[in-house]
C-alpha cells in the first residue's frame, strides 16, 4: 500500500475538474481540488476566509419600502434614528420616525409597515403669520406676488413681499408690502 504525503503547498489555486487526471501538469502538486471557505497565499498556505455581515436588504428580497415626504422641503427627516427620507424595511417592521424644521413643530410617531408606504407630513409653523390679499379691477389683471401668478399670499409677520399688477390699457401698478397687520 502505498502512502501519498500530505499537501502543504496550494497556491496553485483550486483545480478545474478538467484536470484532474493531468498529473503530469507542473501544478498539479500544488493545487486543491476544492477550496471552500479559504484562500490560497502566495506563499503556499491557506487562510481562513473572514466573515460576512448583513449590510442591507436587495430590491429581491421581501422588504417593503417606507418613505416620508414632507412640508416644508428643507425638514430634516430621521427614520430610525438615521437622517433618510427612504428606507427598506421586512414586512411587518417597526419604523420610528421624527421629522423636524426650524421654526416649525415637530412631527414623531411609530408605524408598522405592512406595505410599501409614503407618510405625507405638513409642520405647522410657529412664526405667526399674515395674509396679504390683492383684488384688482378690472378683474382681469395680473397679479403676481413674490413673482408668482396668485391673488392670495400668506407669509410670516412683518416679512416685506413684492407685487405687480398690469392690464392691457391700464398703468402697471408695482410695490412692497410690510405684513403687519
Amino acid at each position: 500500500m502505498s502512502v501519498k504525503p500530505a499537501k502543504i503547498q496550494f497556491n496553485g489555486g483550486e483545480l478545474s475538474p478538467w484536470l484532474y487526471g493531468r498529473t503530469d501538469i507542473e501544478k498539479y502538486d500544488k493545487t486543491a481540488r476544492l477550496c471552500r471557505n479559504f484562500i490560497p497565499l502566495t506563499e503556499g498556505s491557506l487562510k481562513r476566509r473572514g466573515g460576512t455581515r448583513f449590510a442591507a436588504q436587495t430590491p429581491q428580497s421581501n422588504g417593503v419600502t417606507f418613505q416620508i415626504i414632507c412640508s416644508p422641503a428643507e425638514a430634516v427627516v430621521k427614520i430610525n434614528d438615521e437622517i433618510q427620507s427612504l428606507l427598506v424595511v421586512a414586512i411587518g417592521d417597526t419604523v420610528n420616525y421624527t421629522v423636524q424644521a426650524p421654526s416649525y413643530t415637530s412631527v414623531s410617531g411609530k408605524v408598522v409597515v405592512t406595505d410599501n408606504m409614503i407618510l405625507r407630513v405638513n409642520l405647522v409653523s410657529l412664526v405667526e403669520q399674515r395674509t396679504l390679499t390683492i383684488v384688482a379691477n378690472p378683474e382681469n389683471a395680473v397679479i403676481k406676488i413674490k413673482g408668482y401668478q396668485r391673488s392670495q399670499y400668506t407669509g410670516a409677520l412683518n416679512e416685506k413681499v413684492a407685487y405687480v399688477v398690469y392690464c392691457d390699457g391700464y398703468l402697471l401698478q408695482s410695490g412692497q408690502v410690510v405684513l403687519d397687520q
